[in-house]
């Protein structure tokens, strides 16, 4: 496992502006934190701000491209501009809300992602950071994916360093994970030190997608639909036959590897509240297979992320239990072990926030020389420093 004990002591924190925009494409989070690399404090509640009806349009194209994206520059360029000012006016909108917050002096900025595909050593995060620094005349660390990439690694999960330090900081002991639920699901496994970090299956994409095609809405506001519906447990179990979850940690998802499968086209033939029922159950079910690769039984289950409103979800999560006092194989029966699930709320961190957090706190660890992912949560040949340094050149 890896240790995440570093001895040395660091300097004095620095106040970080976290940019986050998730897979689900509902626009840009951002909160400021000051940390160290190790701890942190936050300096105000996170804000949301939804991205402008035209980029998102923009983006959700550049979705549907996947791989092909990379041949259209023209969209690229004019999505890398139009992300970056978006991210710059929802930090001078945060800032503009807390006048008596300390000012960054640097910017965790993340980009939006529209393709990642691990196995190609690919993976696409648009916004101009050079123009975000510009803007708003601050350092900002990108290209976050990066190198880990061209160590071998899949580019994700980075979240895992992030949610050990807050288990830490909460006073969490034993076998422990965090899940966070957001385009995707990612698990971090815990026990005493990092055990594995990964994309254990999909979270609100897919009901996003189903909401907003058969609904009218950009996703099912908390389950209310899902909990009406009775989910279809044969394709549920169709879809945890995906050859994905039989593979082990480290792996990472692209949002878009569920959604062009047969069984989402079954799904469109059912009535809506069904379809999201079912896609909440098979939420529910990733995640189970996610937590039997636990080398020892989960206690505490902590979860973040926009999938925590959704009740259908946390429902099910809140309902696994085990039927006997084994564990059977790690391809998802069910274990021998029971856990408590709480929401990252209930050891202070906002469920809303955690993600734009990840991002400022990954930021202090690059600028402090830290590494931001280990072989065990990315499968990177080495602890990688991840992310690029992008100076104001120009103030405009």
């Amino acid at each position: 496992m890896q240790s995440l004990k570093e001895v040395k002591p660091e300097p004095d924190p620095i106040v970080v502006a976290g940019l986050m925009a998730g897979t689900s494409l509902d626009g840009i989070d951002v909160v400021l934190a000051c940390t160290d690399g190790h701890r942190l404090t936050r300096l105000c509640p996170a804000m949301t701000c939804p991205y402008s009806p035209q980029t998102r349009l923009l983006i959700g194209q550049a979705v549907e491209l996947a791989g092909a994206v990379i041949d259209r520059p023209e969209l690229l360029e004019v999505l890398d501009l139009r992300i970056a000012e978006e991210h710059a006016q929802a930090v001078l909108s945060l800032l503009g809300t807390q006048q008596q917050v300390m000012q960054p002096s640097l910017i965790g900025f993340h980009g939006q992602t529209v393709w990642h595909a691990p196995q190609a050593g690919s993976s696409v995060q648009l916004g101009d950071a050079q123009h975000l620094a510009n803007r708003l005349g601050v350092d900002v660390i990108a290209e976050l994916r990066q190198a880990d990439l061209g160590a071998g690694g899949q580019g994700a999960p980075l979240a895992p360093v992030y949610h050990a330090a807050l288990l830490d900081q909460a006073g969490i002991t034993g076998s422990a994970a965090w899940l966070n639920l957001g385009g995707v699901a990612n698990l971090t496994l815990l026990d005493g030190s990092i055990s594995a970090g990964f994309d254990c299956g999909p979270a609100n994409a897919l009901m996003d997608r189903i909401a907003r095609e058969r609904l009218g809405q950009a996703y099912d506001c908390g389950g209310e639909k899902a909990l009406t519906g009775v989910p279809d447990t044969r394709l549920v179990d169709a879809m945890l036959s995906d050859r994905y979850f039989d593979s082990a940690p480290p792996k990472s998802l692209d949002r878009e590897h569920f959604a062009h499968s047969d069984a989402m086209t079954a799904l469109q033939q059912m009535p809506v509240h069904d379809a999201l029922a079912t896609l909440a159950a098979f939420t529910v079910g990733a995640v189970e297979r996610g937590l039997a690769w636990s080398a020892r039984p989960v206690e505490t289950l902590v979860v973040s992320g926009g999938g925590v409103h959704n009740r259908a979800v946390m429902q099910g999560l809140a309902a696994l239990r085990p039927t006997d006092d084994t564990r059977d194989d790690r391809r998802g029966n069910r274990q021998g072990q029971t856990w408590r699930v709480i929401s990252s709320d209930d050891i202070g961190a906002p469920v809303d926030g955690v993600e734009a957090e990840l991002v400022a706190f990954l930021a202090a660890r690059c600028v402090r020389g830290l590494p931001t992912s280990f072989p065990v949560t990315t499968g990177a040949t080495k602890p990688i420093v991840g992310g690029r340094r992008f100076v104001p050149s120009t103030l405009v």
